[in-house]
């Protein structure tokens, strides 16, 4: 078994970042990945993306678990009374979580039929670009909403993007990266920078001066 400090942490960070659309199965839950020194727990619905890790004290031989949503609540509420210690393992398609005297056994192994997306050449692109963001970019509200669920309400946000068809890349320290795609400038919501400046043009203009007082009001 390897030791995962902090894994109701990990799994809380990218929760929000599942899909719900029932059509990309590979997309509704999360990766757990354990790479010799690091294990990573990821999520995305191809807007956003979320990729958390810890570091192991030992090494560990390299494995990949699957949990679907279901899995992931039933992980998080296993682990939200957990205090101290938390041991897991991966074995012939199982995850035995072993933490305050008690122990969960999952399946894990995600099925032949269901594409489970390439995570790593992404996020490693995305990292790789250097900031390049020369016009505005649309943003949906409530994709940025589930960047409140990183850490409390304080945490600082390191952000830049590589250009305006690029994803916004925000990082919370060294153990967080998320990745937030723009809305395509054709939706109907999205106003150009030009014209919300062309609204706002009034406020540039000098204020009407006061009209003279007639003498008798004096």
């Amino acid at each position: 078994m390897l030791e995962i400090n902090g894994m109701l942490g990990m799994l809380d960070q990218v929760a929000p970042h599942m899909s719900t659309d029932s059509n990309l199965p590979g997309l509704c839950g999360v990766q757990l990945e354990a790479d010799g020194g690091t294990v990573y727990a990821v999520a995305t619905d191809r807007y956003t993306m979320a990729v958390s890790r810890r570091g192991l004290e030992r090494r560990h031989a390299t494995w990949s678990a699957w949990l679907p949503r279901e899995t992931v609540n039933r992980i998080r509420a296993f682990l939200t009374d957990c205090a101290g210690r938390i041991d897991v393992e991966m074995r012939r398609g199982r995850l035995t979580i072993a933490a305050a005297g008690r122990r969960l056994t999952v399946d894990a192994a995600a099925p032949a039929w269901i594409w489970i997306p390439r995570w790593r050449p992404v996020v490693t692109a995305a990292l790789a670009a250097a900031p390049s963001l020369d016009r505005e970019v649309g943003l949906s509200v409530s994709f940025l909403a589930r960047w409140g669920h990183i850490a409390g309400p304080h945490t600082k946000l390191t952000v830049w993007a590589a250009g305006p068809r690029k994803p916004l890349v925000l990082a919370a320290g060294s153990d967080f990266i998320g990745l937030h795609m723009p809305l395509p400038a054709y939706l109907p919501a999205y106003t150009e920078r030009q014209a919300i400046q062309e609204s706002w043009a009034h406020l540039t203009k000098p204020a009407p001066a006061a009209a003279p007082q007639p003498s008798w009001a004096a």
